[in-house]
């Protein structure tokens, strides 16, 4: 009588044996890094792009433009998307939202501060970010499965939270170190990396059956 109570019990606790195969797989942790480093770059410049702007002459007007930008061209980004989905894949605009970022980060490192290369700096970076919210959920699903997709969603979305609460204070501390020249190369580093670990995700998953 006993034993149906123990097997409703176990399997009642989906959630933490969902979390347990999350974690023991490498996609998992690729996807978390992809993620978390691409919102450490746009952490990033959203809150260092006016002075970097400022630093590189450009007039006040002109840079304040150009970050209010970045918000509306992140819905262009969406509406895009929504435009072409049915010619391109999920994974495929995915891999052009992390592309975008690492275009917008290489302008900016890059260029002078011509107001069209801060233009492409806006568009690029705040396209490929607005892409992120509509793809992320759908890729994860896809490599991880969507058993108990909340519980996992949650798990990785906490580095990518972290990874934004201390983009500022990262940048700051780089920017004391070598100036915002440097900031700008390690935030294309930081975006080409997130793309490497996202493209190496997109591969073993690929491999990997999904519940």
């Amino acid at each position: 009588e006993d034993s149906p109570r123990v097997e409703v019990h176990a399997r009642s606790a989906t959630d933490p044996s969902a979390l347990s195969r999350a974690l023991s797989n490498p996609v998992f942790w690729l996807l978390a890094a992809a993620f978390a480093l691409l919102n450490l770059n746009h952490g990033t410049v959203i809150t260092h792009l006016l002075p970097i702007l400022a630093e590189r002459g450009m007039p006040l007007e002109q840079a304040v433009l150009v970050i209010s930008l970045i918000g509306p061209m992140q819905v262009t980004g969406r509406v895009v998307l929504l435009s072409v989905e049915r010619w391109i894949s999920i994974n495929m605009a995915a891999v052009a939202s992390f592309s975008s970022v690492v275009i917008a980060s290489f302008i900016l490192w890059q260029s002078e501060t011509a107001f069209a290369a801060m233009f492409a700096v806006a568009a690029f970076q705040g396209a490929g970010i607005g892409l992120t919210s509509i793809t992320r959920p759908v890729v994860c699903s896809q490599l991880l499965g969507r058993e108990d997709f909340g519980v996992i969603s949650g798990a990785i979305a906490t580095p990518v939270m972290m990874a934004t609460a201390i983009s500022a204070s990262t940048g700051a501390f780089v920017w004391r170190l070598g100036g915002y020249d440097t900031v700008c190369l390690v935030n294309l580093a930081t975006a080409a990396l997130a793309l490497t670990a996202f493209l190496l995700a997109l591969r073993l998953g690929a491999h990997q059956p999904t519940a």
